[in-house]
């Protein structure tokens, strides 16, 4: 090194770039690697048949082996995006895709607006350079998978992994820290969410159903006919007055009482898109009559979605007018069933979906081996629909063999009866979200897309296997529970499958969550990701988007009418459940049996950079192999690792 630093005094006057933060030093080596200095802490550099040296005005030097050229113009055309879109289809609670134009990603910033609840969004996007990849703080960014809280604008650097610059700060010490970041150009999107500045008086969209009798829905089995009409309060599209047939649902959410906040199924005789969700005939109002629980079903879906479950169900608050007069603050979402809106399948005459409930209001079985009551939701065997080509003792039969497997057949058998990873998304979100519901059980939806298949019996496995989901009801949830009626206070910290399901119906969920050493790998490893890869902060986050955003017609609701004027304070609900949340995840963690989980090789662009105290220093590789440093999320290097997520050897380590 003392040769390298009297070669770089010798060329240091005829070299030294001018200070400028726009300029840079390029460095070309072997392998398409460009490593890039600022021009403000180049004082010097050569090149030899070993590599290149640049002399920083740090005082340290930067040795890169390999180094073939040395420029200070860049030397590479940098790529950029050739499209750039969020699409619906990974935004679960995005109704319609939204893309930048041609001309907006020739700008260094792409401004979107986007209509949805919630911060967090997934980017589906190509680039010009197909070796190329994005980067937003040196993180790195697959299209169609990487999610992003985008409520401040969001900066990504295009460039190839092979491309790093070097990062320098001066701590407050006056000592300096060194680091490698991604290289390439820089693309800026803001999004305008439309949420923060809606259009009507109370934020959310308004419904106005006019009944032909003048009088509200009052008969559950009885549709009568109406309009409606739908302000999308300028977050979602409006709707005209349009043609439905309403009538009441529910069990015990259902009052005869005109006065009470009933829940309402309304249909449209062709399929129709209000507030641009998917296109259904079917749709459903719900009251969250109980006091405290109008954040609880638009929590419920969310957990569930990030989950990954099935067949998810959306949540927009509405404010709700029937024939002029203010019902209160309802959920507009999808009716649960074989529908393009709800569980869309591409031929339905061999499938099936259970609902397992204790209400006997329709017809139920229990012949199956845990005698747990089940109806069937769909087909409806009474419409006379020629398309259906199974019978109801095709359904029984088949749900009933998989119990009997379930219950009588080797601890594994079962795992090919029903889709595994459904199975445990959907005994995750109930565990997460607390649902005491499904010890009677209640509302407890699953599918089959044909239950005629017989495959397992010759193979073991299941080519159509039950489906658990859609997740639905989630009044007993959350910690209320008889004697304490209050929602995000109990249960926190407290057992669930192994403590409250043991003895129910005969250990049936029991059996489901741990009769199989597959299922117990998947659950846990579920629970690990769930916490490592920002999908609980995500869940945090969507607390206080959506309570920020519903909050005044959660206020509005104490002004109606009906008899449930729910006049709980939110502000401190919303605050609840977030620490509730955190402290459920952290507690059901730990409770878990853990196993060796293959990480994914994550292919960093750069790993922060450890420089000592010597005179001379040589960066050799963004890997700085050898070096164990811990880091945090900020990039900021630790003495040991912190409870959380760490990066380590620069993969993220769950501690």
């Amino acid at each position: 090194m003392r040769k390298v630093t009297l070669l770089l005094h010798l060329v240091a006057a005829m070299s030294v770039l001018a200070q400028s933060t726009d300029r840079c030093l390029y460095v070309q080596s072997i392998g398409d690697t460009l490593t890039v200095i600022p021009s403000d802490y180049v004082v010097g550099y050569a090149k030899d048949a070993d590599g290149a040296y640049v002399m920083l005005s740090t005082g340290k030097t930067l040795v890169i082996p390999g180094g073939e050229s040395i420029a200070e113009e860049c030397p590479v055309e940098l790529p950029q995006f050739a499209s750039y879109r969020f699409n619906n289809k990974h935004n679960d609670q995005l109704f319609q895709s939204v893309a930048a134009s041609e001309e907006e990603l020739l700008q260094d910033t792409i401004r979107l607006s986007v209509a949805q609840i919630g911060k967090y969004l997934t980017a589906t996007f190509q680039l010009t350079d197909e070796e190329a990849t994005a980067w937003v703080d040196s993180v790195r960014q697959e299209s169609k998978v990487t999610r992003q809280r985008m409520e401040a604008p969001v900066t990504y650097t295009i460039g190839r992994a092979s491309w790093r610059q070097l990062q320098i700060t001066e701590e407050a010490t006056g000592i300096f820290s060194y680091k490698y970041v991604p290289f390439g150009r820089q693309k800026t999107v803001c999004v305008d969410f439309l949420t923060d500045h809606p259009t009507s008086q109370y934020n959310v969209p308004r419904i106005d159903i006019t009944t032909v009798t003048g009088s509200v829905p009052m008969s559950k089995t009885t549709y009568i006919s109406g309009t409606i009409a739908i302000d999308g309060s300028g977050v979602y599209p409006d709707m005209p007055a349009t043609d439905i047939l309403i009538k009441g649902r529910g069990n015990t959410s259902w009052s005869g009482s005109a006065n009470s906040k009933n829940p309402y199924h309304f249909k449209f005789a062709e399929k129709q898109k209000p507030l641009g969700m998917t296109s259904g005939k079917h749709w459903i109002l719900l009251p969250n009559k109980q006091t405290g629980s109008m954040l609880c079903n638009a929590l419920e879906q969310k957990a569930s979605a990030l989950a990954g479950c099935a067949a998810v169900c959306h949540i927009v608050p509405v404010e709700l007018y029937i024939n002029g007069q203010y019902r209160g603050s309802y959920n507009l979402t999808e009716k649960v069933g074989f529908h393009n809106n709800s569980v869309s399948l591409d031929d339905e005459s061999c499938a099936a979906m259970l609902e397992l409930d204790t209400y006997t209001d329709e017809t139920i079985w229990r012949s199956n081996a845990y005698k747990v009551s089940t109806k069937i939701h769909d087909p409806d065997f009474d419409a006379n629909d020629t398309t259906i080509v199974i019978t109801k003792a095709d359904v029984i039969a088949d749900w009933d063999d998989a119990l009997q497997t379930l219950r009588y057949g080797d601890n594994e058998d079962y795992t090919g009866r029903f889709d595994v990873s459904r199975l445990v998304s959907y005994l995750f979100a109930n565990e997460l979200c607390y649902n005491t519901e499904l010890q009677h059980p209640k509302s407890v939806f699953l599918y089959s897309e044909n239950v005629l298949d017989d495959g397992f019996k010759l193979t073991g496995v299941d080519e159509t296997p039950w489906v658990f989901g859609p997740m639905w009801d989630c009044d007993w949830s959350f910690g209320y529970m008889i004697g304490s009626s209050s929602y995000f206070v109990n249960c926190a910290e407290e057992g669930y499958y192994k403590k409250f399901f043991k003895p129910c119906l005969n250990g049936f969920w029991y059996d489901l969550r741990f009769k199989s050493q597959e299922v117990d790998k998947a659950y846990y490893t579920l629970w690990h990701n769930f916490l490592a890869d920002g999908r609980l902060e995500e869940l945090i986050d969507y607390v206080g988007d959506y309570y920020d955003y519903a909050a005044p017609s959660l206020s509005h609701n104490t002004k109606s009418v009906v008899n449930e004027r729910d006049a709980s304070n939110y502000t401190t609900i919303a605050k609840n459940a977030k620490e509730w949340f955190r402290k459920r995840a952290n507690y059901v963690y730990g409770t878990l049996d853990p196993y060796d989980i293959e990480e994914e090789e994550q292919t960093e662009a750069v790993i922060p950079c450890i420089i000592d105290t010597e005179d001379d220093i040589s960066l050799v590789s963004a890997s700085n192999e050898g070096v164990a440093a811990v880091y945090n999320l900020a990039g900021q290097r630790m003495r040991k690792m912190q409870r959380g997520i760490n990066i380590v050897g620069g993969k993220k380590v769950l501690r």
